[in-house]
């Protein structure tokens, strides 16, 4: 089978995500990169951006799925009214009930009162990725902590082992990373054996008694 040529490479990553056409979305500056790069090959590697972009879309779709579980508290695959404005409130959104009614029109497209993980995806899509998603929680970090946890800092097989010591596997590492500034990370992977033992213990424990909690709460939401 022939490779695909670079505007039809382009073609099947935007036609599922027209929401890349947008300015406002973080990676449409790759779209408009390549564009530009198959008009005119001096502009830029074609292939090159594609594979920038193939991977930038495989984050971002991991991220995606990572947050869209982080509200799915009962892991139904779908998110409930309740979850919609429990996830406003957490990032700061508008959370009242017009603010949930007029969202739920806008992305229940097959209005069956929930929001399926793909509605999800092109909800943060259009508005402007998961970078957005989670802007307005990090703004208020900042203002309340003092510094600016959007600044990234390199992310070390070294610390992610550290921190799976201390029982912080990398599911929990990947939630953090969404509000927490990288260099927690390198003062929590510098704990000592006995410390990273009696932390994964309290995780362990935590752990349990949400689960065991869980469904007593869910039958009072």
């Amino acid at each position: 089978m022939a490779a695909l040529s670079p505007s039809d490479r382009l073609y099947s990553f935007v036609a599922p995500r027209r929401y890349l056409e947008d300015e406002s979305h973080h990676l449409n500056y790759y779209v408009k990169a390549i564009r530009a790069a198959i008009a005119d090959p001096s502009a830029g590697d074609a292939e090159d951006l594609l594979e920038h972009l193939s991977k930038e879309l495989e984050a971002e779709e991991e991220t995606l799925a990572r947050a869209f579980k982080l509200f799915d508290n009962r892991a139904s695959g779908a998110l409930r009214r309740s979850d919609l404005t429990n996830m406003h409130r957490y990032l700061g959104f508008p959370c009242d009930e017009a603010d949930i009614d007029g969202v739920m029109a806008k992305i229940d497209h097959d209005r069956s009162g929930t929001i399926t993980f793909e509605e999800f995806g092109q909800y943060v899509g259009l508005m402007g990725g998961t970078q957005k998603l989670f802007e307005e929680r990090q703004k208020r970090i900042k203002e309340k902590l003092g510094y600016d946890i959007s600044s990234s800092a390199e992310d070390t097989e070294a610390v992610s082992a550290a921190l799976g010591l201390a029982g912080i596997d990398r599911e929990a590492q990947a939630y953090w990373k969404m509000v927490v500034h990288p260099s927690e990370f390198t003062e929590a992977a510098k704990l000592a054996g006995c410390q990273q033992r009696a932390v994964k213990h309290i995780r362990m424990l935590a752990k349990k008694n949400h689960q065991e909690a869980l469904p007593r709460l869910q039958e009072r939401v």
